[in-house]
């Protein structure tokens, strides 16, 4: 089976529609895109891999959202969370994607699909 987004279709792997419980996705699969059908807010975004290897994540510093960024890589953008954080929003009608691969999600606020490949 596919272990990587572009070898498959979205949602072939199976997709869940999460609120504000968190969710770990099952023994073997991953979280590979995130759609936000809602205006949402994050608690926890979990990379699937170490340290250094990701490009998005959530900070708990609600001081300075781009805390923990800097050792992830050119690029590295950390989201804060909490009811106070980061918003994902819908423009004209547009949801948002979040692509990656996480271990885990949960959201503040809001309504998301997770979309799963292989590990």
């Amino acid at each position: 089976m596919a272990k990587n987004l572009n070898q498959i279709d979205i949602g072939q792997g199976g997709a869940i529609f999460i609120k504000t419980d968190a969710y770990t996705p099952p023994t073997g699969k991953v979280i590979a895109a995130i759609q936000f059908l809602t205006t949402s807010k994050l608690d926890t975004l979990t990379p699937a891999n170490d340290i250094n290897s990701r490009y998005l994540s959530v900070s708990t510093d609600n001081t300075n959202a781009n805390a923990n960024a800097a050792g992830d890589g050119v690029g590295a953008k950390s989201f804060k969370s909490g009811a106070s954080g980061t918003s994902f929003t819908n423009v004209n009608g547009n949801t948002v994607f979040i692509y990656g691969r996480y271990s885990g999600i949960k959201l503040n606020s809001g309504s998301a699909i997770v979309y799963l490949i292989d590990a």
